[in-house]
């Protein structure tokens, strides 16, 4: 690593090299905003330009002559899991304070990884293999106007039902509770809760896990003087007015979190892992390979997500 002035250093993985993820990263911090942070960017160091900050240094891992712009292959799918782990070492070790990740296939890493459903779960699974500990990861979505986890994430739909648990909820919640005092500074969090069946399940007219799952959950919560609602149906959770009660979302299912964030925030959206020993986040978009090399990327998302890295590494 160069000798650089910075007090703080952020590392980024390269992400999908086919896609925007090198754009975005060359975009952001081109743009001359992170002046005192040190950067390693974790990937091929001959897929980048030179106009990059002298900040920034990199760990290069090679991906061989097979990228082409726009179309993923599995022939660097290996490679990409290795930034990642790569980047959870950095981090583990102290040498970096946060990591961010950039958008990657999961179909791709799929084909070599068949347990490999996203970042999130990935990452806590390494952490597990090298610490012997495991930590619940949880992933919160974040844009300007709103704040909000799915209870389950990268599953189908149909198994959301029979993997929520009363106990899955408890722990999730206390998770939030405790970040958002510790990394937001939000001394009595205010958290909404949403129902799985719509209406909130109408008293168990349609659907009963409300009261079976959710309620239970939630009276066990506000012993423990977390301020948590009673199960509301999201249909009406997201409007403006409603949102200036409650400081996060929880919700019960990945699309009933992110699609209310995407919609109110998607050049800006951070995916941010809690729960874990290292702080990760990353830009609440995918690969975007129908515009990747045509300069066309906004990295407004890769641009926040090292901004929300930077704020919560302070009391990492």
């Amino acid at each position: 690593m160069s000798d650089n002035t910075g007090s703080k250093t952020i590392a980024i993985t390269m992400g999908e090299p086919a896609g925007i993820g090198i754009e975005i990263i060359t975009k952001a911090l081109a743009s001359r905003q992170f002046k005192a942070i040190n950067f390693i960017i974790i990937g091929d160091q001959t897929l980048f330009s030179d106009a990059l900050p002298q900040n920034v240094t990199f760990h290069h891992i090679d991906f061989g002559k097979t990228v082409q712009l726009g179309i993923c292959k599995t022939d660097y799918a290996a490679q990409i899991l290795d930034t990642i782990n790569v980047g959870i070492n950095y981090c583990l070790n102290g040498t970096a304070h946060a990591l961010v990740t950039a958008p990657i296939n999961k179909d791709n890493i799929h084909t070599i990884n068949p347990l490999f459903f996203g970042h999130t779960e990935y990452i806590a699974d390494i952490i597990q293999q090298k610490t012997g500990i495991y930590h619940q990861p949880v992933m919160m979505l974040s844009c300007p106007d709103l704040k909000a986890v799915p209870l389950t994430i990268h599953i189908p739909f149909k198994k959301v039902p029979e993997i929520l648990t009363t106990n899955l909820i408890i722990q999730h919640v206390k998770i939030i509770h405790h970040s958002l005092q510790t990394y937001y500074h939000i001394q009595n969090p205010r958290i909404y809760i949403a129902g799985l069946n719509p209406h909130a399940g109408d008293n168990g007219i349609m659907g009963d896990e409300e009261i079976t799952i959710l309620i239970p959950a939630i009276e066990q919560l506000r012993l423990e003087n977390v301020n948590i609602s009673n199960p509301l149906s999201a249909d009406t959770m997201f409007h403006a007015a409603a949102r200036k009660n409650y400081d996060i979302a929880v919700c019960m299912y990945h699309d009933q979190a992110l699609i209310p964030v995407k919609t109110l925030g998607f050049d800006v959206g951070v995916n941010v892992t809690l729960g874990l020993p290292i702080m990760r986040t990353s830009p609440d978009h995918g690969t975007a390979l129908n515009i990747a090399g045509q300069n066309q990327a906004n990295p407004s998302a890769m641009i926040a997500a090292i901004q929300e890295a930077i704020i919560l590494s302070d009391v990492s």
